[in-house]
């Protein structure tokens, strides 16, 4: 060999090594980067299921806290109601007493001393008013002094409406909720612009013609409930590792500013509870957080809002997402959030694990492609004898390449199937077989299963696409449960880029189609009170005219709306107004029964639908909730009242002259001076 072929050789050596080593780096890094791209979609899937779900769970939280308000609002004003009239009672029972063992023993103003002084041992808050409204005894009042044309915060003459009503009710009592502008009844101090409510009980004892009462304070029962709650806030923990947490804010508005003050969040240390809460204050991004949390409480009542802050327990300060909702009947701002950050980082974690595994089949790889080229570099060199080995090598690599493969496709942790174009089940991963509880040992099993035949059928569909498709499928799990599953599929090619199958990812999306079918069970309900709504009555009253006539069962319609209401709104805003709304649909969603349907069908106009009622039975149901409204007490309003009006659908009614005649029975309840029934 001359020297020009030795040089020609030594060339050729070294570019066919190059060109090796090369190939060689190129497809070990694009055999990486493939690797890396699937982790990275299926990381992203996590942390957008993870994060949906949190939003759902806090959301859920603070709800659930503002209707266990709610709860312990109802039972409380119950609780003192109860309390009040027993408390009033036995003085009246001790006073009748003394009065059967005394009244032949001393004279009657003696008599009169011994009940009064009793009495007030009893309790030192009772008040006892003749019938001409002069003071017998009062905690604040002197004893002679005339409140007969005393009057409240409302122009209202309490006096004068208990006599009136004690008149009806000796023998029970009677409550009355009144309102006064300052504590006291002759204070002389500038009123103030606060309204103070007050719920006074009154039982009526005969042989002097008295009136015996007590009197509580709405503002202190509410206090009271608001120290509780907000001890129990301050204790409460939630989800798996207990560091959930709920704050509480509380808005202070005047006519000049807004300010806002702590009132729950065990974050923070205990000294700064009730301090005021800049709302320029900024987390380190520079973030007016406070300020946002203030504007979705007041403009929309509720919302999400991210920023920076310090983990409970920690001196970290992380990403929070914090769910907020405005609690008006107390000005509270009530939220809790949650760091995504932590499972980031937890998923990093497991990262490290799955890229070691990664970074070591891809240095196998380039090992084993490193030897195969040396020994292919070998063959080329010393002859055709060692081509057998070569191949064996060959063999040896492509078997490598289908182990990670297989392992790959068994580290995917959503079920996964392949299927050629011939409808056979190529492979399935461990996902897939948990699934459907098959094993991949007899994928003759796939046959049999018409879920799977189902399936297989659905992929095949896709033979003749050339993108990727997604579509959703129902499907059973091995356990038995109906699940929406979301397919992901794509096409495989052989070497000449001729489809060959179609490989099927799943992903259940059960949980998401759930809350979209809650989404649309809303749409049929008013949002403030939870009633149905008129578009819902629509249908509803159509269908049980037609069902009502067709079985020849009694229907009935009870129409009714607030007494005043504009005055109400105008008076005390529309939040009051709203509240009074909710309130009012409570009470009469107790007095109806389960078959009966109540709806909101305008601004305070609503309609309850008596199934199998007769117009009698319905007159009972409309007096008896009228009286239930008319008695209760709600906040800030004190007294409403509602007019209803009733009719019966008739032979040749259709739904437009049923409900006519059921508003034109509610026309002259109006006329009738209100607070009464009539039927049309």
């Amino acid at each position: 060999m001359n020297d020009i072929e030795k040089k020609f050789k030594r060339k050729f050596i070294w570019i066919l090594i190059v060109i090796s080593l090369t190939m060689l780096v190129v497809v070990s890094f694009m055999f990486y980067a493939s690797l890396k791209r699937l982790h990275n979609n299926v990381v992203e899937q996590y942390e957008h299921i993870y994060e949906r779900n949190e939003n759902i769970f806090v959301k859920e939280t603070v709800k659930k806290i503002i209707r266990d308000i709610e709860l312990a609002r109802g039972k409380m004003y119950t609780d003192v109601e109860l309390a009040l009239e027993d408390s009033v009672i036995r003085g009246c029972n001790v006073a009748d007493l003394l009065y059967k063992r005394l009244k032949n023993k001393v004279s009657k103003k003696e008599l009169q001393l011994i009940i009064l002084s009793t009495l007030k041992r009893e309790h030192k808050d009772f008040i006892v008013v003749d019938e001409n409204g002069i003071v017998k005894m009062h905690p604040s009042i002197k004893t002679g002094v005339s409140i007969y044309n005393f009057q409240d915060a409302f122009g209202n003459k309490i006096f004068q409406i208990v006599k009136k009503n004690l008149k009806t009710s000796k023998e029970h009592g009677t409550f009355l909720c009144y309102y006064l502008r300052f504590p006291g009844l002759y204070n002389t101090v500038k009123q103030t612009r606060q309204v103070y409510g007050r719920l006074l009980y009154v039982k009526y004892f005969s042989p002097y013609k008295w009136g015996i009462a007590r009197i509580v304070f709405y503002k202190d029962i509410e206090e009271k409930l608001k120290k509780n709650i907000v001890q129990k806030l301050n204790k409460f923990r939630y989800g798996s590792n207990r560091k959930g947490y709920v704050f509480v804010l509380k808005i202070d508005a005047t006519s000049d500013n807004v300010k806002v003050f702590r009132v729950v969040n065990p974050n923070m240390p205990k000294k700064l509870m009730g301090t005021e809460i800049p709302l320029d204050r900024k987390d380190i991004d520079g973030k007016l957080f406070m300020k946002e949390m203030l504007n979705k409480a007041l403009s929309v009542g509720e919302g999400f809002v991210r920023y920076k802050f310090r983990i409970l327990g920690t001196d970290t300060v992380s990403t929070k997402i914090t769910y907020i909702k405005y609690y008006p009947q107390w000005h509270w701002i009530i939220g809790t959030g949650y760091y995504p950050e932590i499972f980031k980082k937890e998923l990093e974690k497991r990262d490290t694990v799955l890229n070691s595994f990664i970074l070591t089949n891809v240095i196998g790889l380039f090992v084993g492609l490193l030897v195969l080229e040396s020994f292919l570099f070998i063959i080329v060199i010393i002859f055709m004898n060692k081509m057998m080995k070569s191949a064996s090598d060959y063999r040896h690599k492509i078997e490598f390449e289908e182990k990670f493969q297989k392992h790959l496709i068994e580290s995917i942790p959503n079920p996964l199937i392949i299927v050629s174009k011939d409808g056979e089940v190529v492979n399935i991963n461990r996902a897939f077989e948990e699934f459907f509880g098959i094993k991949k040992e007899n994928l003759t099993d796939c046959e049999n299963d018409l879920q799977i035949k189902m399936l297989k059928d659905d992929i095949l569909r896709h033979m003749n696409k050339h993108k990727e498709c997604i579509n959703l499928m129902n499907l059973v799990d091995a356990g038995g449960k109906l699940k929406n599953i979301e397919l992901h599929k794509s096409l495989y090619y052989d070497k000449d880029e001729t489809p060959e199958g179609v490989i099927c990812v799943m992903f259940d999306v059960t949980k998401q189609k759930e809350y979209e079918e809650e989404l649309k069970i809303a749409s049929i309900r008013d949002e403030l009170t939870g009633l149905y709504n008129r578009r819902y009555f629509k249908k509803v009253f159509a269908a049980e005219i037609v069902r009502s006539k067709r079985y020849n069962n009694p229907l009935s319609v009870i129409m009714y709306d607030i007494d005043h209401f504009k005055q109400v709104n105008d008076t005390y805003g529309h939040q009051v107004g709203d509240y009074v709304l909710k309130t009012l649909s409570d009470i009469v969603k107790k007095h109806i029964r389960s078959l009966d349907f109540l709806f909101r069908i305008g601004g305070e106009e609503f309609v309850i639908l008596l199934i199998k009622a007769d117009e009698n039975v319905a007159f009972n149901v409309a007096e008896k909730i009228r009286r239930r409204v008319e008695n209760n007490k709600f906040s800030d309003v004190g007294k409403i009242t509602i007019s209803l009006g009733v009719a019966q659908l008739k032979e040749n009614d259709t739904p437009d002259s049923l409900l006519k005649r059921a508003d034109d029975a509610l026309y002259d309840a109006k006329n009738s001076g209100r607070n009464n029934t009539k039927i049309h």
